[in-house]
C-alpha cells in the first residue's frame, strides 16, 4: 500500500510540473543509457537553471502516455547538481521488465526526455533471444528472427537503428561464436557489426562527397586515400568506396607504429584489400627509417604475387634437425641480397629434409647439415661445403645466375 501511495504522489507531481513546462528553459536536455554491468539506468544532462533542483524521473513503456489509468513503470525523485547538471545512476531491480522505455524528467525549470533499452541475462525475453542465437546455424534465418518481435531491443538495441545491418550482425554472431553468448558478449558483437557498417559507410561517403565537389569543376584527375590506424576501419572504408567509384585508391594504415607493428597491420588490412582487387598504390607507414617502408611494401606485394621482380627469400623455421646457425645465416643472406638487382628465388633451409625437396622451386638455395651444408639449384645438389663457407659459396652461385 505504501508503494502505491508513493507512486500516486509522484505521478501527481509529474502532472503539476508538466503544466509548468510552458515556462521552461529550452536548454534542458537528457541522455539515458543502461549499464549492463550493474543493471543501472545512467542519466546525464542539464536543466535550464543554475540552481539545485528536485526532479521527477519517469520510466514509461515506449510509445505510451502516462496517465492515472496508465501509471509509469517507475517513478523516482532526484536532485540536480551545481548549475542544473544531471548525473545520476538509478539501480534497477533484477525483476525490472526488459524492453524499450521512454524516460521523462519533469521539473519547475523545464522538461526533458530520452529513451533507454533495459536488458540482462536474467530477463526471460533476453534469455529466449540468446537461446536462438546460440543455436543458430544460418545467418539469414537468424537475421529474420532478430528483425521480428522487437528481438534486437531484447539485446539492448533500437530495432529502427539496426534494421539495415541486422544481416551483418547475424553473420558476425555466428562467425565469432566461441561458446554460448551471454547478454554482454552478444551485445558486444552486435556493436562491432554496427560500428563496422558505420565506418564503412561514413569514411566512404566523406571521400565521395569531396570527389563530387571536384567533379563539379570538371576536375577528374583524382586519387582517393582513406586511412585509419585501425585495421578493420581501413579495410571497411576502402572496400566501401571501391564499390562506389572507379577512382584509383591509395591504401595505407596510418600511424601503424614501429616496423614489426606496421608490417603486421599493413599486411592484414592492405593484403585483404589487394587480394580482392581493391587498391592501386600502397604505403607501409613505419615509425623509423623511411627506406624500410619501401622494403616492407615490396615484400608485401611479392607475397601476394603482385610483384615478381627482385629477390624472393624462402627460409624455414628452426627445428630439432637443424645443426647449423640458421638464424644468423638467413639474416646475413637477406642483408646481402637487399640491393640485388636480379629476379631470383633464394632458399635458406635448416636441413636436407626441408632443403632440396621442399625448396626445389627455388632458383638457388642452401640446406644445412651437421657442421656443413649443401648448395642446390632447382632441387639438385651441386656442391657440399663447410658451414663457415655456406654464405660465401651461396653468394658466389647467385652471382653466376
Amino acid at each position: 500500500m505504501k508503494d502505491r501511495i508513493i507512486g500516486i504522489a509522484i505521478s501527481a507531481a509529474m502532472v503539476c510540473s508538466h503544466a509548468a513546462a510552458v515556462f521552461a528553459d529550452d536548454n534542458a536536455f537528457l541522455n539515458a543509457s543502461f549499464d549492463l554491468n550493474d543493471g543501472a539506468a545512467v542519466l546525464s544532462g542539464k536543466m535550464g537553471t543554475s540552481e539545485k533542483l528536485p526532479l521527477t524521473v519517469i520510466f514509461a513503456q515506449s510509445g505510451t502516455e502516462v496517465t492515472d489509468e496508465n501509471p509509469p513503470v517507475l517513478a523516482y525523485m532526484i536532485f540536480t547538481g551545481e548549475n542544473g547538471v544531471i548525473n545520476e545512476r538509478i539501480k534497477l531491480s533484477e525483476k525490472f521488465p526488459g524492453g524499450k522505455y521512454s524516460v521523462y524528467i519533469r521539473s519547475a525549470a523545464g522538461n526533458a526526455e530520452s529513451s533507454i533499452i533495459v536488458f540482462s541475462d536474467k530477463n526471460d525475453d533476453t534469455k529466449a533471444v540468446l537461446a536462438e542465437i546460440n543455436g543458430a546455424k544460418d545467418y539469414i534465418s537468424l537475421a529474420e528472427y532478430l528483425k521480428s518481435d522487437g528481438n534486437m531491443e531484447k539485446l539492448g538495441f533500437d530495432s529502427s537503428e539496426t534494421e539495415n545491418n541486422t544481416e551483418l550482425a547475424a553473420k558476425l554472431l555466428i562467425q565469432y561464436k566461441n561458446g554460448d553468448y551471454n547478454a554482454s558478449s552478444a551485445a558486444k558483437t552486435v556493436k562491432y557489426a554496427l560500428a563496422f557498417a558505420e565506418t564503412k559507410k561514413s569514411g566512404a561517403e566523406s571521400a565521395m562527397k569531396n570527389a563530387r565537389l571536384l567533379e563539379q569543376f570538371d576536375f577528374n584527375d583524382i586519387v582517393i586515400s582513406i586511412k585509419s590506424s585501425d585495421v578493420r576501419n581501413t579495410y571497411a572504408a576502402n572496400l566501401r568506396v571501391a564499390e562506389m567509384c572507379d577512382y584509383p585508391l591509395h591504401l595505407g594504415v596510418t600511424e601503424a607504429g614501429t616496423e614489426l607493428s606496421s608490417a603486421v597491420k599493413s599486411s592484414a588490412a592492405l593484403g585483404a584489400l589487394l587480394l580482392r582487387g581493391v587498391g592501386d598504390t600502397v604505403r607501409v607507414s613505419i615509425t623509423g627509417d623511411p627506406k624500410r617502408e619501401i622494403v616492407c611494401a615490396k615484400a608485401l606485394l611479392k607475397s601476394l604475387g603482385l610483384k615478381n621482380d627482385g629477390v624472393t627469400l624462402v627460409s624455414c623455421p628452426t627445428c630439432g634437425r637443424t645443426k647449423i646457425d640458421l638464424v644468423s645465416l638467413a639474416n646475413a643472406v637477406e642483408q646481402r641480397l637487399e640491393n640485388c638487382g636480379k629476379t631470383v628465388k633464394v632458399a635458406v633451409m635448416g636441413c636436407v629434409v626441408n632443403g632440396p625437396g621442399e625448396a626445389k622451386e627455388a632458383d638457388i638455395g642452401v640446406a644445412g647439415g651437421d657442421g656443413c651444408g649443401v648448395i642446390f639449384r632447382k632441387g639438385e645438389i651441386i656442391k657440399k661445403v663447410p658451414e663457415e663457407q655456406l654464405l660465401s659459396e651461396l653468394m658466389s652461385e647467385i652471382d653466376k645466375l
